[in-house]
């Protein structure tokens, strides 16, 4: 039985509500630092991680969407276009992406991997137990949204931005790999009308 909760349904007040919980719940923890940099407020390694944000962007959804298009037949490439591309984009990335990512990665992620510390290396990228919490949480507030399996995946994704943290040094690429992600994915949808 799936259970929707109206208060988180994507859109309206609930997700500007949600959105502003995880951009000003984590801002006392954040008062008390002095090199903001920590919690990834920063470009990371600039022109760098944006280069492999890109390659990771598309190393992950060129194959991921091979095989979503092959288990679901696409039937209109041009009528799933965004009627409003700019808006769509801007809410995904000031309501959605960036807000998720602040909380998620810059905060919680680092705040669990100073406790734990991050003795892991994972292609290039120094991680913890942090890394795998904050996935596990990022999939459950998905999976309040709308309890499904298919919404607990999200902890795969989680994993990768987490990753992109660790990497970067940064919470912009992720944000920005997180933005990638829902756009392709939202436009994938309406292709082959899920």
């Amino acid at each position: 039985m799936l259970i929707r909760l109206p208060i988180f349904q994507s859109g309206g007040h609930a997700a500007l509500i949600t959105a502003a919980v995880f951009l000003y719940l984590p801002l006392p923890f954040l008062w008390k630092s002095t090199h903001l940099s920590e919690y990834g407020i920063s470009w990371g390694k600039g022109f760098r991680s944006l280069a492999e944000t890109l390659l990771v962007a598309v190393v992950v959804l060129v194959p991921t969407y091979i095989v979503f298009f092959t288990m679901f037949s696409p039937i209109s490439w041009i009528d799933a276009l965004p009627r409003h591309p700019v808006r769509l984009i801007l809410v995904q990335l000031l309501v959605v992406s960036f807000p998720e990512e602040f909380f998620f990665r810059a905060w919680l992620q680092t705040e669990l991997e100073e406790r734990w510390g991050r003795p892991w290396k994972l292609i290039g990228a120094p991680v913890g137990p942090g890394l795998i919490v904050a996935a596990v949480l990022f999939a459950a507030t998905h999976c309040v949204v709308e309890p499904t399996v298919f919404r607990a995946l999200v902890f795969f994704p989680g994993l990768l931005f987490g990753w992109m943290r660790a990497r970067t040094s940064s919470v912009v690429y992720p944000t920005l790999l997180h933005l990638v992600c829902n756009l392709t994915f939202i436009y994938a949808q309406k292709v082959v009308a899920i």
